[in-house]
């Protein structure tokens, strides 16, 4: 009877402990899945941001909107709170894990991060993240007006300090057609072969920029091309001569190469790269093609020089370079009409070119001086646009 009993408890205990072992298992598992999928959330959390700040942020979201937020919503309330620390590599790193798609918070947050790379000289995100946002104007979205223009203007910036003339002429274009541009838009996008690009503020930018991307193409070939505006053009070519080897293909590039040669005279360096180039093309850059007519020119193929500066013409009516061009084709053609009325156009060009630091916010008669000349080169939608402005300045009635 007593073996009995204690074979009886043996087993009871054997049980316990199984029982016990088995709990015990079972709670390791619990913690070791709830510490992997902590440090799972973790990884998946912006740089910068930690748990504690995550929650912290959803905590006050729920106080403000009275509701928990999804973690989209905790994002964009973290990306504001570090903006307003002016900590834009905590706030970009939250932006940037909202998707484009997202309906409610997608565009802003590609429009925010755009603006922060921008504002802290990382050009090449900037414009990338401004394109998707303006994008999505094509895809059917309401965007707002404003946050529209402001992208516009900000590539309008970028193009401009890249001496990117046809990107930043697409530009110009769209903020003409919605009526977000003013007057210093319209000049840029009708008269900008005339106003000076070479500027110490661009140079400067450009180097600026190159600090946080020197590996960006365009700020590279931008360089060079300062080079070349400001006298240094042996350091232009060896800069080119790099880039020209990285990517033979790549149209600005030779274009550019094409002016340092041309500017320092040097026709045997010219004749060599201009071998490389492609046949002409429309889309190719409106360097390459007044450089096609010099070369026209140099050789004496009139009627060539005259097919590439009168097509550059047709592009950028006042282009003064272009006129000239194609007043020496024609002259080489004995053409002596055609080059006076080519003469007369450059002479009224020459004027306007002085006339265009006139055109303020607020002087009509400066817009309206220009507007005349516009209207005599046949340049009439410039002329209205001009006049359009003047009428609305402070005692611009006429």
């Amino acid at each position: 009877m007593t073996e009995a009993i204690t074979g009886v408890n043996k087993e009871s205990v054997r049980r316990r402990r199984k029982r016990q072992l088995l709990l015990l298992v079972m709670c390791i598992l619990v913690l070791v899945g709830g510490l992997i999928t902590f440090r799972s959330m973790d990884s998946q959390l912006p740089l910068g941001v930690s748990r504690v700040d995550f929650e912290k942020a959803a905590a006050e979201f729920k106080e403000e909107y009275d509701r928990p937020g999804d973690d989209f919503d905790v994002l964009m309330t973290l990306a504001e709170m570090a903006a307003q620390k002016k900590d834009s590599a905590t706030a970009i790193a939250c932006y940037q894990q909202i998707p484009t798609k997202h309906v409610r918070h997608g565009p802003s947050a590609r429009y925010q991060e755009a603006l922060l790379f921008a504002e802290t000289d990382q050009v090449q995100r900037a414009e990338d993240s401004f394109q998707e946002f303006l994008k999505l104007l094509e895809q059917g979205h309401q965007l707002p007006d404003s946050k529209v223009a402001h992208s516009r203007h900000w590539l309008s910036l970028i193009y401009g300090v890249e001496v990117r003339q046809e990107d930043r002429r697409i530009v110009l274009h769209s903020l003409l057609q919605d009526h977000q541009a003013d007057i210093h838009d319209v000049k840029q996008y009708y008269f900008g072969s005339l106003l000076i690009w070479q500027t110490a503020f661009g140079s400067e930018r450009v180097r600026d920029f190159l600090k946080k991307d020197p590996d960006n193409r365009h700020l590279r070939v931008a360089a060079a091309r300062y080079c070349i505006g400001e006298g240094r053009l042996k350091e232009a070519r060896q800069q080119l001569g790099i880039l020209r080897s990285e990517d033979p293909k790549e149209l600005r590039t030779l274009a550019v190469l094409l002016e340092s040669c041309y500017d320092m005279h040097d026709w045997s360096a010219f004749a060599k790269e201009f071998a490389s180039a492609p046949e002409f093309s429309k889309d190719e850059p409106w360097l390459l093609t007044q450089l096609r007519g010099e070369w026209a020119l140099h050789q004496n193929d009139w009627l060539k020089a005259e097919e590439y500066f009168q097509y550059m013409l047709e592009t950028d009516p006042p282009n003064a370079v272009c006129l000239m061009g194609l007043g020496r084709a024609l002259a080489g053609q004995k053409k002596s009409k055609e080059r006076e009325i080519i003469r007369q156009r450059s002479l009224l060009v020459a004027k306007l070119r002085v006339d265009l630091s006139a055109i303020t916010h607020d002087n009509p008669k400066g817009a309206r001086s220009v507007a005349s000349s516009a209207r005599q080169l046949g340049m009439e939608d410039a002329a209205a646009i001009l006049e359009f402005f003047a009428a609305r300045m402070p005692d611009g009635t006429p």
